[in-house]
């Protein structure tokens, strides 16, 4: 995804090939052009962490399968309006910030036009990931308290921190 500053962060999965059982390894890495080139290609790319993560299956792996950290830092920063938000492998993030920018902005405009009084306002933010949108309604202040719900541990992590 496009970001303001270049930090890369790819994710490995190490997968099983069944026909001969032997480990394959794949690293994609996004460039700007929305292609994926071979890490290890020579490029500008600033890779700033790498994790692993062993699964066999067809979708997105579970809690009992971890991403494992190998290098570099543990999590990125982005951020979005007026915050700034840590997310790390696994923790859902809106991955086109000026486009959820804008649609965070209406949302904010729509409870400030709603709300008797922003202070006595508490919003539930349900599968808030890393919690931008609750956090960023706080920041504004339409809203005087946020619950967030989600069911990935990363994510109501990184929520918490930030």
């Amino acid at each position: 995804r496009e970001k303001e500053y270049p930090d890369l962060v790819p994710i490995s999965q190490e997968m099983k090939d069944i026909s001969d059982e032997k480990r394959v390894f794949q690293i994609n890495v996004p460039t700007s052009s929305n292609h994926e080139q071979d890490i290890t290609t020579p490029s500008s790319l600033k890779v700033t962490s790498v994790f692993f993560q062993e699964y066999g299956g067809l979708s997105s792996p579970g809690p009992d399968h971890p991403v494992q950290h190998a290098f570099g830092k543990k999590f990125m920063l982005e951020n979005l309006g007026n915050c700034q938000f840590q997310i790390s492998p696994g923790a859902f993030f809106q991955v086109n910030t000026p486009c959820a920018e804008r649609l965070y902005n209406i949302a904010i405009d729509k409870i400030r036009e709603m709300s008797l009084d922003p202070t006595k306002t508490l919003l539930f933010d349900v599968c808030c990931g890393t919690g931008t949108i609750g956090l960023c309604c706080l920041k504004e202040g339409v809203v005087g308290k946020i619950v967030g719900v989600d069911i990935s541990q990363p994510a109501i992590d990184d929520a918490k921190k930030n």
